[in-house]
């Protein structure tokens, strides 16, 4: 004990006595609250679907919960806002952004554990009046650019930044602009006819570390973008550049522990 409030260095938590269990038919959701995390176990029979067994009765087509985790068993889908369907098995560690619908593919129950998206997958009051709004997170950011800009953003952002590329549904390539994956999130180049550089608004783009910081600052010095230091946050590595066509970017981590 220390003072009145007891020290606990080890917690431990089974699924077979969760803290809360959300069932829906031929599933169930189960959650252990731990170490500040909320943890779930989702376990579906075959034939589930999550647009029919959970999205139905929400009143979404889609889940709009971002997921990662890893499947313990069996086999899924996860088929995504443009098209694309990944099969997901037994052993496979994932990432699905929000914007999919999912169904078991296997003759034996589909089991994964969610680290990220527990909290808010296939809550009842989700869609009922009563409902508070829950945001979980920044889907993307987009930033503007004039109209042939694809070359130089791919050398930009792909080349020098290394972000991956992804690919555009199809309703939108053809209004040009590139997307690009940054993390869990995305940056989004959209063409603007009447292109003006942002200034001052601008996205802060977290990396690992402070080495890190230093390794991209020097890629981009010698790629020929101008950066700019800024020490005013004492606690934190960053620095600023802009993209190929002006607008403003910020590249941030935590100071290393001297």
């Amino acid at each position: 004990m220390i003072g009145t409030e007891p020290f606990l260095d080890v917690v431990l938590k089974r699924f077979d006595a969760p803290d809360e269990t959300r069932v829906f038919e031929k599933g169930r959701f189960e959650i252990i609250r731990v170490g500040g995390m909320t943890i779930g176990r989702a376990t579906y029979e075959p034939g589930w679907k999550w647009s029919v067994h959970v999205g139905a009765k929400l009143g979404q087509a889609m889940c709009e919960v971002a997921h990662v985790g890893m499947v313990v068993s069996g086999s899924a889908t996860a088929a995504m806002r443009d098209g694309r369907v990944i099969e997901m098995k037994s052993g496979d560690t994932f990432y699905i952004a929000p914007g999919h619908d999912s169904w078991v593919v296997s003759d034996e129950p589909y089991v994964s554990l969610h680290f990220i998206g527990a909290d808010e997958y296939a809550r009842k009051e989700v869609g009922s009046r009563s409902a508070s709004i829950s945001f979980v997170g920044v889907d993307h950011v987009q930033l503007a650019a004039p109209p042939g800009c694809e070359i130089e953003a791919r050398r930009f952002f792909g080349e020098l930044l290394g972000l991956e590329e992804l690919p555009k549904p199809t309703p939108l390539a053809v209004r040009g602009g590139l997307w690009f994956r940054c993390g869990a999130h995305q940056i989004h180049i959209g063409i603007e006819s009447d292109f003006r550089a942002a200034k001052k608004a601008h996205p802060a783009l977290r990396l690992r570390d402070e080495a890190a910081i230093e390794t991209l600052k020097e890629r981009l010095k010698a790629g020929g973008v101008v950066t700019r230091d800024d020490y005013e946050i004492q606690d934190a590595a960053r620095f600023f550049a802009e993209d190929p066509w002006g607008n403003r970017l910020e590249f941030v981590a935590s100071k290393s522990a001297r």
